[in-house]
């Protein structure tokens, strides 16, 4: 029998509601560090799993609790920022610590490491529909017994290049762009019953 799924938490964050107060001091010093996209979902996440009763307190791992993400452009803007400063000043210009938010799953593994999340960590990309995509993963992950919980949604940053490109019809025409955050934790029904 396929186990059931409930939602416990939630949380958003949009361009204009960037708060750091009600995050953990260990995961607002990540957040002031990291790129924008994961800056987003960081913020996001937290909300969801103070909403759900799931932050994290005393820093022990949690190998039953994950996080799939979905994002359409993912770490794009830190690849633009690699690239330019390639671009601009050579291999020496080449920063570590911006190539390590080059991959797409950047987010997702910030997202995890902030909140001692061991258990599957998955980034999904599929266009606009990569957060609906995400929720549709997480739910099956759970349902199968895969995790206790998992921190589930979409994210996406964008600057004003990225913007015009996509004003000016480039992958999805007549849709205005907007970045921002939102997840949910998906949850065993029955350890979300037991949990209250």
């Amino acid at each position: 029998m396929r186990e059931a799924v409930a939602i416990t938490g939630a949380g958003a964050v949009t361009s204009w509601d960037v708060a750091l107060a009600s995050l953990p001091e260990g995961v607002r010093a990540r957040v002031t560090r990291a790129e924008r996209v994961t800056q987003l979902v960081l913020l996001a996440a937290g909300r969801a799993l103070v909403a759900a009763g799931l932050e994290a307190t005393d820093g022990a791992p949690r190998p039953r609790l994950g996080v799939v993400l979905g994002t359409a452009f993912g770490c794009f803007l830190t690849n633009a920022a690699f690239e330019r400063r390639l671009l601009e000043g050579g291999p020496a210009a080449a920063s570590p610590r911006l190539f390590a938010a080059t991959v797409s799953n950047a987010a997702a593994g910030e997202l995890a490491i902030a909140y001692r999340l061991g258990g599957p960590s998955v980034t999904l990309t599929a266009g606009g529909a990569s957060g609906l995509v995400a929720l549709g993963h997480a739910a099956d992950l759970v349902r199968a017994g895969r995790a206790d919980a998992l921190v589930a949604g979409g994210a996406d940053a964008l600057d004003d290049d990225l913007r015009h490109w996509l004003a000016a019809g480039g992958l999805d025409p007549g849709r205005a762009p907007a970045e921002g955050a939102a997840v949910l934790v998906l949850e065993r029904t029955e350890l979300a019953r037991a949990r209250g």
